[in-house]
């Protein structure tokens, strides 16, 4: 959208120019390049993180998932670190961290775990229809061998039905199949507290 209101420049710095218009001087931000959209998902550096709902020459309105609204004055914004969650796409990784018991079989778990995946991609709203979700053993931790299990969402939003339903399928799966999900056990030396 451009206004056509006449103004007459003083000053310029950096992103933000001073200008007269009526007998009134303003600061304005003269930001050529829009770094976010209405209908972005975005999060800034000092933690907001929501929807663009609203842009203009005095503030950004974020909706937050709760569905809170957070304007942030756009000379702040300008400043601003933000990750938006929309940018290249809209379409982003969906990153599940797991682990299975040392004894398991470690072929059988990456099977049984990308076919799980895999439906979740073709059945669930939001997820990736086109995307094969693959896993990486990443390292041999305490209780088991833990790995991540890559899906994909259509939007920042969709991960959370994406993650939900995987863990709820492939935990049923993994019963059926006898792999097993360690937890931590502490084990107690009564022998060397008595000491």
């Amino acid at each position: 959208m451009c206004l056509g209101i006449p103004m007459r420049v003083i000053k310029i710095k950096g992103e933000l120019g001073w200008v007269k218009t009526g007998g009134l001087t303003r600061q304005v931000n003269i930001q050529m390049v829009p770094r976010v959209k209405i209908g972005d998902y975005v999060k800034l550096d000092s933690g907001e993180e929501g929807y663009v709902t609203d842009i203009n020459w005095r503030s950004t309105k974020i909706r937050m998932l709760p569905n809170n609204v957070v304007l942030v004055p756009n000379e702040k914004l300008t400043k601003a670190i933000i990750t938006n969650y929309y940018l290249p796409d809209k379409e982003m990784a969906v990153l599940v961290n797991l682990g299975v018991h040392y004894e398991s079989d470690l072929k059988k778990v990456e099977k049984i775990t990308c076919e799980v995946a895999g439906e979740v991609m073709r059945e669930v709203p939001g997820g990736v229809l086109e995307f094969k979700p693959f896993i990486r053993y990443g390292s041999f931790g305490d209780f088991s061998i833990n790995f991540t299990v890559i899906l994909r969402a259509r939007e920042f939003a969709d991960q959370y039905l994406v993650k939900h339903e995987f863990i709820k399928r492939l935990h049923e799966r993994y019963e059926k199949e006898g792999i097993v999900i360690p937890y931590p056990i502490r084990a107690i030396n009564y022998e060397q507290e008595k000491g």
